[in-house]
C-alpha cells in the first residue's frame, strides 16, 4: 500500500470517528444517555454498527472520548492565558469573557455542557465527575492566581481575599453553564453575562 493511500486511510478513519462523536452527541442529546443505544448512533451518522465498534468499545468509551474532546477545549482557553491582556486583572478579565463566550458560541461545547448537565446520570461516571472536580479545582487555582497578582499590582483592592474572588467567578461560570438551558430569557447572549462579570470585576478595583 502506497504512503499516500495510508494517509489517505487514516484520515478517513479519523473523519469517520468524529463524525461517530457527532452523531453520539445528537443522539445523547436527543434520548439521553441510558435510553440511547449504538446503532442509534450509527443510524445517525449513516454508519454501520460495525463501524462504531470498529472505534469505541461501546457507549462507555464514547462519552468518555466526548468528555476529553471538551476537555481540550477548556485546557485550550488556559493554554491562552498568557497571551490574554496586559496585565493579570486584564488576563483575568480575558478569561472570563473567555470561558462565557466558549459556552455561547461554541455549539459542541456547549451540547457537551447540556449532556452532562441534563441528559446523563451524575453517578454513571464517577471517574470522570472525580477529573471535572479535578478541572473546576484547576479553575478556581488560576483565577486565585491572577487575582493575587492583580493584587499584588495594585490593581485591585486587597479588601476581598483573591481565593473568594476565585470561588465567585468560578460561581459565575457554573450558573451560566447551567442557566444558558433553563432560563435563556434571562441571560439570551453572551454580552449579557459578560457585562454583569465586569461589573463584578470593576468593583473589585
Amino acid at each position: 500500500m502506497s504512503e499516500g493511500l495510508l494517509r489517505r486511510t487514516k484520515e478517513e478513519a479519523i473523519q469517520t470517528k468524529e463524525s461517530l462523536l457527532d452523531a453520539a452527541l445528537a443522539v445523547f442529546l436527543a434520548k439521553g444517555y441510558s435510553a440511547a443505544t449504538l446503532q442509534d448512533i450509527a443510524e445517525y451518522a449513516d454508519l454501520t454498527r460495525g463501524a462504531v465498534y470498529w472505534h469505541f468499545n461501546g457507549k462507555d468509551d464514547i462519552y468518555r472520548e466526548l468528555y476529553e474532546r471538551a476537555h481540550r477545549m477548556d485546557t485550550a482557553i488556559f493554554d491562552q492565558i498568557e497571551s490574554l491582556g496586559s496585565g493579570p486583572f486584564e488576563k483575568l478579565r480575558e478569561l472570563m469573557h473567555s470561558l462565557i463566550r466558549n459556552i455561547y458560541l461554541d455549539k459542541r461545547y456547549s451540547d457537551y455542557i447540556e449532556l452532562t448537565t441534563f441528559r446523563i446520570e451524575y453517578a454513571e461516571f464517577e471517574s470522570i465527575n472525580a477529573e471535572k472536580s479535578s478541572t473546576n479545582s484547576f479553575a478556581a487555582a488560576v483565577m486565585e492566581s491572577l487575582a493575587q497578582e492583580a493584587i499584588e499590582a495594585g490593581a485591585i483592592s486587597s479588601r476581598v481575599p483573591p481565593e473568594q474572588i476565585a470561588k465567585t467567578l468560578l460561581l459565575y461560570v457554573v450558573g451560566v453553564c447551567r442557566l444558558k438551558f433553563t432560563a435563556r430569557e434571562l441571560f439570551g447572549e453572551p454580552e449579557d453575562v459578560i457585562s454583569i462579570i465586569d461589573d463584578y470585576l470593576d468593583s473589585l478595583a
